[in-house]
């Protein structure tokens, strides 16, 4: 088991391979471009140059507050590419059991999926932070935190922005675009 960090990887880090199980969504799994028998998966297996991870825990308000506006931020990315096939959006909520999961994607009506951490195994990948936590991973190559945010996210379309912003400095510093 990874050793927990004594702060959260911050931007310019190498993100910790965490390993996630599936919820057996079919959807999810096509989403993420993943095997349709992968019971696990690490970042590196999705299928997508960039992946945000939202971390969270249910009986956290700000993050009930904070997860349907990634909804929004999907939108956004979807209506202005190409970030709709460069960036996959996936949710994990620590110490949270599947059940609580699959309720607060319903209930919430979040249109990325949601993975569930009960024992808290993130938490040691991650260190110690406030929830909730958005990390912006470049996904090609060494796996590297493009964006940090903690807390209270703004407007989605500010931080779509922000996220394409963030992406298109990485690009060009990586030498993939000009």
């Amino acid at each position: 088991m990874p050793q927990a960090l004594t702060a959260a990887p911050r931007e310019g880090d190498a993100f910790p391979p965490c390993r996630l199980s599936l919820l057996d969504h079919a959807a999810d799994r096509a989403y993420l471009g993943l095997d349709p028998e992968a019971r696990g998966f690490t970042l590196a297996d999705v299928d997508a140059d960039y992946v945000l991870v939202a971390v969270f825990n249910s009986m956290c308000q700000t993050c009930r507050e904070e997860l349907p506006l990634l909804s929004d931020v999907a939108n956004q990315i979807k209506i202005e590419p190409p970030l709709g096939t460069e960036v996959r959006i996936i949710g994990l909520g620590l110490y949270e059991t599947r059940r609580a999961v699959m309720r607060l994607r319903h209930d919430l009506a979040l249109n990325y999926p949601l993975f569930a951490d009960r024992h808290g195994d993130t938490a040691d990948c991650l260190g110690e932070a406030t929830l909730p936590l958005f990390f912006l991973v470049r996904n090609t190559g060494e796996q590297r935190i493009v964006l940090f945010h903690e807390g209270y996210l703004g407007e989605a379309v500010d931080f779509a922005a922000q996220l394409r912003e963030r992406m298109a400095a990485d690009q060009e510093a990586q030498g993939v675009r000009s």
